[in-house]
């Protein structure tokens, strides 16, 4: 393959982000997110000890979760963009924080079959959405569980053209392996590309990274 576009999933093919709406629908008071939060980004725990302590709180029938990921807003047109890009050569694959247990089933809802490396999900009512990490992944991070960082580079070195757009701060050292141009961010990296006066192209709806990608075929 020569083209490829690397993409988070979590507020970057969707509008929300899982974990949150995990917190403001779901837990609500049981938990004090901004405690928790402050202690990752401080170092004190890591991405996926952070993720897996909100997740192990759940406690809803599976099928009220479920219904849960609509307010993730995964736009209806992505998948039309997404075989447009396919179509004009570029091979999507998916990198996420997050966990395969809601990733799979909304690219499957969308009837969507794409490359994707994540942390492994299970849920029970019980015991909460259980996240175990992909040991057995070559991209595996002890901190996140998935290096985006590893699959950039991976894909770097075998393709002429890597995209990657992304939101968070697991994204951050895989966007600064890109080359300026093939950069699309939004939310919190956006914020640190630009205090690092790092350029990239800021987007809204990943479909307009789609749309921008199909533009440069007749530029």
């Amino acid at each position: 393959m020569k083209k490829v576009f690397i993409t988070d999933f979590d507020g970057t093919m969707t509008r929300n982000e899982f974990y949150q709406l995990v917190l403001t629908d779901v837990l609500k008071a049981q938990v004090n997110q901004d405690d928790e939060w402050e202690r990752y980004l401080k170092g004190e725990i890591t991405h996926f000890e952070v993720l897996s302590y909100y997740f192990s709180l759940i406690n809803i029938p599976e099928e009220k979760l479920i219904k849960l990921l609509e307010k993730m807003e995964f736009h209806p047109d992505t998948p039309h963009w997404i075989r447009e890009l396919e179509k004009a050569g570029w091979h999507i694959v998916v990198a996420s924080a997050g966990c395969d247990w809601y990733v799979r089933k909304i690219l499957l809802q969308n009837g969507l079959k794409l490359e994707l490396h994540t942390n492994h999900g299970i849920y029970s009512e019980k015991g909460g959405l259980h996240l175990t990490k992909p040991y057995d992944s070559p991209f595996y991070d002890e901190n996140v569980g998935i290096s985006k960082e590893k699959i950039t580079q991976h894909y770097l070195c075998q393709c002429e053209e890597v995209v990657y757009a992304g939101d968070g701060k697991p994204d951050l050292n895989a966007l600064l392996q890109i080359k300026p141009e093939n950069r699309f961010a939004r939310g919190w990296v956006a914020t640190e590309l630009t205090k690092m006066k790092e350029p990239f192209t800021s987007f809204d709806s990943w479909n307009d990274c789609a749309q921008s990608l199909l533009s440069r075929k007749t530029a």
